[in-house]
């Protein structure tokens, strides 16, 4: 079935052969990327560093201070958990630019991307 998406502000329009089906914007990405939260002892227990951030806006907006949980796997390449969404991104940095990003999944796929790039193996 040929589809077209036209994506507007707000939503998605998914365009059958014949007829016009409106999704929410939301709800069609949330249908993009199913991703599993991970819980911050998780990620702790993993090996992550917390880092505190004096952002004294966010902290009034939010009531708690703003802090970053990273880990870095290789030269330029950093997984990142986000305290808001509790999902994880590796992220590919050259000097202070990101490069590319790769959402991860789950629990599991996190352990198996750590092991890819910490691990030392034979060839």
């Amino acid at each position: 079935m040929n589809r077209d998406i036209i994506k507007t502000a707000n939503d998605f329009y998914v365009a059958p052969q014949k007829e016009c089906i409106r999704v929410s914007y939301k709800m069609r990405i949330k249908q993009l990327n199913i991703m599993e939260q991970i819980n911050y002892q998780d990620v702790i227990d993993l090996g992550f560093k917390r880092k505190n951030m004096n952002d004294h806006i966010f902290e009034q907006q939010n009531g708690y201070g703003w802090f970053l949980v990273r880990m870095k796997l290789y030269k330029g390449i950093v997984a990142e958990w986000s305290c808001e969404t509790r999902t994880v991104q590796i992220v590919r940095y050259k000097k202070n630019d990101v490069q590319q990003r790769l959402q991860v999944s789950n629990l599991q796929n996190l352990k198996n991307h750590i092991e890819f790039f910490t691990k030392k193996r034979k060839c």
